[in-house]
Parts: C-alpha cells; structure tokens; sequence
C-alpha cells in the first residue's frame, strides 16, 4: 500500500532519536523489552463507530517496516488499524478532538500530519475510498480483513523515543565510534604527557643558561622563545583537536546520510511504476486537462502511451493536454524513465518536467526529454525557466545529439537546489546533458508530450514511457 508519507518527517525524525541514544545502546543499561513484551503506556486517540482491524505481530511488523521504514522500529510503537465509511474530513476533525482532549498537541501538519505527547510521537495516515484492487493487494500482503468497497483506511503509528529497542547495526556503529573517540582520547592524551616533558626540559635548559650567563639580555631572550614555544605548541595541540573533530563529524554527517538514503529507497520503490496494466499509474497522480481519446495503457503493452499535439507554452490556446502530473515530497532522489516517439516534425518532444503548476506555462520549471530536431534528427534536451515567463529563451538550456537509435533513457537527479540531466541507451552507461544551480523548481513531476510547428499545428504523433521509478542519492565516501 502507498501512503503519503514524508521521509524528512519520519526517517530524520528517527535519525534524530537515534543520534541521541546509540551511545546508551552500546554500553549501559539493560536491553530493553520488545514490542510483543513492551510495558509503554499509548495514549491512542479513538474514532466513534470505526472498527479496529486485526493483524497477527508478523504482519503487524511487516506493515511497519514496509510503509514506514526499518528506522522507525527502532523505539517501542504501537500500530493501530481503524476502518470507517466516514468521509476523511470527518475523520481528521474527530481525531484532532479526540488527539486535544487525551493531551496530544501538533507537532507538524505539512506534508503529513503528526502529534506529540510528552517522549511519544503519533503519526496519522488516512486512505479514504478504498478501491478492491486495494483492499486485496492489503489483504494479501499483510492478511488484512475487514474491509468493504469505499471504505477510509486510519493509520495510527506512535513511536516512544524513551523507549529504544536493541539494534545489532546501529550498536556497531555506536562502538566503533566510541572506540575512535577512545583512540583519539589516547592519542592527545600521550601528546600532552610528551608537550609536558617537552616544556620541563626546556625549562630546565632556561635555568642553566641564566645560571651560566648570569645576564639580563640573556634572561630576557630565553623568556622570550620559551613563550614562543608553549604558544606554538597550544596552538598545534588545538588544531590537532579541531581537525579530529572536523573529521569525526563529518564521517557521522556521512553515516547518517547514507543511513536516511537505505531508509529511504522503499518508500521509493513503492512510488514508481511499470505501466503494465488498467490500474497502474501511481497512487496521488492525475491527468490534468485530460484527453481520453489521446492517452491509453494497451496500445503497447507496459507502456504509457500519449498522442502528442502542437504545444505552444505562451498561448492560452495551445497548452499540454493529458499531463500526467505527480506530486513530489523528496530530494537527493533520482527520477528515471525510458521514452520513446514517432516524431514527424520538427520540435516534436517528450518527457518530464518538474513545475510548480500543471505545465500550463513555463514559468519556475525545469523540463528534461527528447525531440526532434530541425536538421539534427533526435536530440536530447533541457532546459530551466527561473522567473515568471521565457518568452524569447530560457535561462538554461543544453541539447545534444542521440547517436543512437530506439528508447531513450532520462533521468533527472535533485540534489537541494542543483538539478542534474543525464540521457543514455541501457540505463546504465550515462551521458551527462547539463547542470541547472541555484534554482528551486516546482515540485509536481510533469509526463508530457507535445511540440512541432505551428505550420503544421495539426499534426499528432504518438509518445510512450516505459516506467516511471525513483532512487535514492547515496551520498559520496
């Protein structure tokens, strides 16, 4: 099942947890009970008239591994499953009653809602209008019964961070560290015993020479390069420490970048698709200014396909029609599709785009695809719109041949504000097309296919995506 979950919501939060625990993990206290032995007091909310949905503990832990990550089980939680045919305005307004009364107070409500009380957070997720198709992939996937045609799936997930539970990975990341930080320890601390015996010797060394000279100047000049030495050495022993420290916290800041990346990717499987059938397309995407005629799935088997038109993004008149449009609440991900196209005129496109809107204008977009060129047969092409209108030329753009012949492969990589354009012909071997920096493009995904001459307005031509997938950014050693 695909919820609508933000990572940055759950698996930082749990990051966040972690960080501040995995010390006491690895070295004290006794382990603590789990889930099935767990003592924790939830303060869950209740829904008058819905009914509580049963899973045996596997299917139970299965759920929340599979839709809210391997992190968050990681402290003592408590899943709980409610079924309604109330619509899930009603239920959201029962629930925050419900959540005000028992204590619970909101913790974020963007993109998804969650509550805190006192160590526990709650996280709230609601299906509503259940379709079969979804009810059985549920009941086979995790033996959940219960549910009618319509019905609104209530998701309620606490987790306690006071409560964390044994961790065999993260207590090996926490040992390791604590025996670097003990190596480091060791390290200065010999260094300090040699500085000490450094600074004796030369004190003694000063006082034979006063005694020896017996004169002021040499006096003075003695004091004078024993300062400079303790200073020298404090500050070589500081930097000596900063540096460490520089170290250590940026392997952590790696660590826990590429833990969020392992973390991350199943929620990301789940948001793709293959396009291998009538029900299909992703959960949350819609086809704006919609077609039927013009877009089916069976033309090609596994393949969506969209009859391209004239598109002039500066008319009213010409805009895209059946734009696939799909809300993204991530970054540091790559988005990946294959396309294909029967072009016939010049311009002639097809691709992605990432847009604040519904690609009615160009305005804040980014759009990476393949086209058509006047002479140049196919090309690779994209290009980044950074204010209100483009009229005459895009702020960045970059185009490049395709030396190849058959489906093309696309993928966009996000990387906070830098955008990265690649092409290629196995999804493998990758040919870099350009960088877009220092731009914040929407964040609805954009399929889409539309372009040629305004000529020959009326020609249409046939375009087709492969799939539609998403990966993690693992950050570089």
């Amino acid at each position: 099942m695909k919820f609508r979950l933000n990572l940055y919501l759950i698996v930082l939060m749990v990051l966040v947890l972690l960080l501040g625990s995995c010390g006491q993990q690895a070295s004290e206290g006794p382990e603590p009970k789990p889930p099935s032995e767990s003592a924790t007091s939830f303060n869950v909310p209740t829904l008058r008239g819905a009914k509580k949905i049963a899973l045996s503990m596997a299917d139970s832990e299965l759920f929340i591994a599979d839709n809210f990550g391997y992190e968050s089980t990681l402290y003592d939680n408590k899943l709980t499953l409610l079924a309604s045919n109330k619509p899930e305005s009603e239920l959201r307004q029962a629930l925050e009653d419900n959540l005000l009364e028992k204590g619970w107070r909101l913790y974020t409500d963007a993109p998804m809602e969650s509550w805190k009380q006192g160590s526990q957070y709650l996280l709230i997720d609601i299906s509503s209008n259940l379709s079969q198709t979804k009810i059985d992939n549920l009941r086979r996937s995790y033996a959940m019964d219960g549910l009618k045609l319509g019905d609104s799936l209530v998701v309620l997930y606490i987790m306690d961070e006071s409560k964390a539970l044994p961790n065999p990975t993260e207590t090996a990341m926490a040992a390791a560290s604590q025996a670097t930080l003990t190596a480091v320890a060791e390290e200065l601390n010999a260094n300090a015993t040699a500085l000490a015996i450094q600074r004796e010797s030369t004190a003694t060394a000063i006082a034979v020479n006063q005694a020896e000279t017996a004169t002021a100047q040499a006096l003075a000049q003695a004091a004078t390069a024993t300062a400079e030495s303790v200073q020298s050495t404090a500050e070589a022993e500081a930097f000596i420490i900063e540096s460490t420290q520089r170290a250590i916290e940026a392997e952590q800041k790696i660590v826990s970048a590429r833990a969020t990346s392992i973390a991350m990717q199943p929620i990301l499987n789940d948001l793709g698709t293959e396009f291998d059938g009538p029900d299909s397309l992703p959960d949350g995407m819609k086809i704006v200014r919609e077609d039927p005629t013009r877009w089916d799935l069976n033309t090609q088997p596994g393949w969506l396909h969209i009859r391209g038109r004239f598109v002039d993004l500066g008319s009213d008149n010409w805009p895209h029609k059946n734009v696939f449009l799909y809300p993204l609440r991530y970054n540091n991900i790559s988005i990946i599709t294959r396309v294909d196209a029967d072009f016939d005129t010049a311009n002639q496109g097809v691709g992605i785009a990432l847009t604040p809107g519904d690609f009615q204008t160009e305005a804040y977009t980014l759009r990476l695809g393949i086209k058509l060129g006047s002479s140049e047969g196919r090309q690779a092409y994209a290009w980044a719109c950074k204010s209100n209108g483009c009229w005459w030329s895009y702020d960045v753009s970059f185009t490049d041949q395709i030396r190849f012949t058959g489906p093309v492969y696309l993928r966009l990589d996000l990387e906070g504000n830098k955008y990265t354009a690649f092409y290629g012909e196995n999804g493998v071997d990758w040919i870099y097309l350009g960088e877009v920096t220092d731009f914040s493009a929407g964040d609805n995904l954009a399929l889409s296919a539309g372009g040629g001459s305004y000529s020959y307005s009326d020609r249409e031509f046939d375009t087709y995506f492969d799939f539609l997938k998403f990966e993690a950014i693992a950050p570089e050693e």
